[in-house]
């Protein structure tokens, strides 16, 4: 199964329209939650807030978001069918302790609250994120000292894959495996 094999990981990579962002965060800000919420807003089109318990960076999952998480050695070979279609993978975020990677997705041509598509990617050890679940966002700066997320692709300006073609995705490369 995908729990043996080891996750892998890419730099986050900081570039394009967020270094025109971080030109307008005041000096020595730039690790401040608030003002990452803000770059996240305005740079990526994800409407990231500060959880009030938490200080993390967080997104809901709603009618312009959606969300894919899976074992990491699956969402690298999803990732691959991802660039091989399209050319992009999204946005993806990692996560190193639990070695699962989450698909940030545009909702739009999948009804993601079907159960039966829930069962069927359940038994892939895909879980879809329900409306207005929290979704958090790698924190850059000193909230990520301790490596709960990280960007394995950062977002490029508001670019998202449709939930329909990682389902696909994960549909290709769980045949390719052999696995029901």
């Amino acid at each position: 199964m995908f729990s043996n094999e080891t996750a892998v990981h890419l730099p986050i990579r900081i570039e394009g329209a967020m270094t025109d962002v971080l030109n307008d965060v005041p000096a020595g800000a730039e690790s401040a939650p608030q003002n990452w919420a803000m770059i996240y807003r305005r740079a990526f089109g994800l409407d990231a807030e500060v959880h009030p318990g938490s200080g993390r960076l967080v997104v809901r999952a709603g009618k312009a978001l959606a969300a894919l998480t899976m074992p990491s050695v699956l969402g690298a070979r999803v990732r691959g069918r991802l660039v091989d279609m399209s050319g992009s993978a999204g946005p993806i975020i990692a996560h190193p302790r639990s070695m699962r990677w989450t698909f940030l997705t545009l909702p739009a041509d999948a009804d993601l609250t079907d159960p039966l598509l829930h069962a069927e990617m359940f038994r892939h050890y895909v879980d879809i994120a329900g409306v207005n679940a929290e979704i958090a966002l790698p924190s850059p700066g000193f909230l990520q000292s301790d490596v709960y997320r990280l960007w394995t692709d950062a977002p490029v300006g508001d670019y998202r894959p449709l939930a329909g073609d990682v389902l696909t995705a994960v549909r290709e490369c769980v045949a390719a495996q052999g696995m029901r």
